[in-house]
């Protein structure tokens, strides 16, 4: 029913004891060291302010079922953003987050607000797409992985009551790169656009679409 997209600038510096202590114990479990001056000159978004800056402009309008938080990124400090969203949006959500999938964390959010809509009578969702540039650590990233340049959230309202389009979101697990065209072709048969996030190659590896490409610096579909 609606779509909105948010955009944030380098945030704030790390000030409080307890975040210098927590990520020292955190990083000391896997044999690493956080010297006092790490977080010197570093500034982060937390989950918590983003995700309140992306649900400000729905406070004052139509309950809520359901808030999902989907992510490619960790949240560079520890928070409550989700029982921050319970407390702020009308009707009391149930918010929870999903993380771990990478740029598939997006899809994932909307095909379970999908499902709750349908088996659990969820009227009205919020989801949450959050991005941030911030990784705190300084060990070399995985090949393939792109971190963002900015940090954003997209915000997604699900509304059956009002909407504005559909969404049926499809997920395919186990999908080797030379299937990915078959693949494709039998789930959307006469598709006549593709947008292709990192990773896959549309001149190769989907059939003869037309394409677009994400935004430089964007790690979510």
């Amino acid at each position: 029913a609606q779509v909105d997209h948010h955009l944030f600038g380098p945030g704030r510096a790390y000030t409080l004891e307890s975040t210098h202590i927590y990520f020292a114990d955190l990083a000391r479990l896997y044999g690493l060291t956080h010297g006092a001056d790490y977080f010197d000159g570093r500034t982060r978004n937390s989950f918590t302010e983003m995700a309140g800056a992306a649900a400000a402009p729905l406070v004052s309008g139509a309950p809520f079922d359901l808030v999902i938080m989907a992510h490619s990124t960790p949240d560079p400090e520890p928070g409550w953003p989700g029982p921050s969203l319970t407390n702020a949006l009308p009707g009391g959500p149930i918010a929870f987050g999903i993380a771990e999938q990478g740029a598939a964390a997006a899809a994932t959010a909307l095909r379970i607000a999908a499902e709750y809509a349908a088996a659990a009578g969820a009227r009205r969702s919020l989801v949450l797409v959050l991005e941030q540039s911030v990784l705190l650590h300084d060990l070399p990233l995985p090949s393939g992985v792109m971190l963002p340049e900015r940090d954003s959230v997209a915000a997604i309202v699900v509304d059956a009551a009002e909407p504005a389009g559909t969404v049926t979101p499809r997920q395919f697990a186990d999908v080797a790169p030379e299937e990915v065209r078959t693949v494709l072709s039998e789930a959307l048969g006469d598709a006549t656009e593709v947008i292709a996030g990192p990773g896959l190659d549309p001149g190769r590896r989907s059939p003869p679409w037309r394409h677009r490409a994400p935004r430089s610096g964007r790690c979510g579909p």
